[in-house]
């Protein structure tokens, strides 16, 4: 069965919604701050996704554009200095600046991608904040009613973005968890045996049908460009087959993911308000 991320991203737009017309109803007006430095197609499709998410629930957003040749204490003070309840820097950085150094010059009650240290440390204790990639996948599994408890997860992925904050939001649903990157020996032997596979390698229809297990729910991370045209890291055709439950590509995580940001949000407006 097809997991269909636009009908779940319009459900949380709708409740991020509600939540914006009560803060408004209050005097605050929530406003978002994107910070792009250079030029990158990647973010500036997702740019476009957020602006028109933000539009549709009514919060005020600015793009900031930065000239690539910035330096990196010059990208700390604009980071530093804005004045909006949110603010993301857009990834991937060019050369010679430090994503990391950027966010940690971020309060971190401002931090709608979660990744400043100290949201990024208390993940292991609680995470009022969580990166949103991994917070779209298991919104997505919440929402399809997907059970954790004493499944076994693969993450084929074991970056700081992805795969070791999943790992830890899944291990706080009681899954036992595989991370499964390009240095494992035999992976597909993982992946064979999964009964959710989380998939975020990059690599074109890595995974095909014969590699996962009948009725494993799997959820594509990927987003590639082949001959012009999108597609995921896992082979959709065949991999339906065998599947319970899919993400496709496009339509899948990705607008999750730009949902999963205004939740953020407006867990940042409510930080920067109540102090919890």
């Amino acid at each position: 069965m097809k997991i269909d991320g636009r009908a779940i991203a319009k459900t949380i737009e709708q409740e991020v919604e509600e939540q914006v017309n009560h803060w408004k109803e209050r005097g605050i007006n929530i406003s978002l701050d994107a910070v792009i430095v250079g030029e990158d197609e990647g973010s500036s499709i997702y740019n476009r996704q957020r602006m028109g998410a933000c539009k549709r629930v009514g919060v005020e957003t600015n793009t900031i554009k930065l000239e690539g040749n910035i330096t990196q204490d010059e990208l700390n003070r604009t980071l530093a200095t804005s004045n909006a309840h949110g603010v993301l820097l857009q990834a991937p950085l060019p050369k010679g600046l430090d994503y990391m150094e950027a966010i940690s010059h971020l309060p971190p009650e401002k931090d709608v991608e979660a990744m400043h240290p100290i949201n990024y440390g208390k993940l292991v204790f609680q995470g009022q904040l969580v990166p949103c990639t991994p917070l779209s996948v298991m919104t997505i599994l919440d929402r399809e009613n997907v059970e954790l408890k004493s499944k076994y997860v693969v993450i084929v992925n074991h970056s700081d973005i992805l795969g070791k904050p999943l790992a830890l939001l899944l291990l706080k649903k009681n899954a036992t968890v595989s991370v499964v990157h390009v240095f494992t020996k035999d992976m597909l032997s993982f992946t064979k045996e999964a009964d959710v596979l989380i998939v975020g390698a990059g690599v074109p229809n890595l995974i095909k049908g014969d590699d996962i297990k009948p009725g494993c729910v799997v959820v594509d991370v990927g987003m590639n460009r082949v001959e012009g045209k999108v597609c995921g890291d896992v082979e959709y055709t065949s991999a339906e087959q065998v599947a319970s439950k899919i993400t496709p590509v496009p339509g899948g995580v990705g607008p999750v993911t730009v949902a999963s940001l205004l939740k953020n949000l407006m867990k940042c407006v409510e930080l920067q308000n109540t102090g919890h």
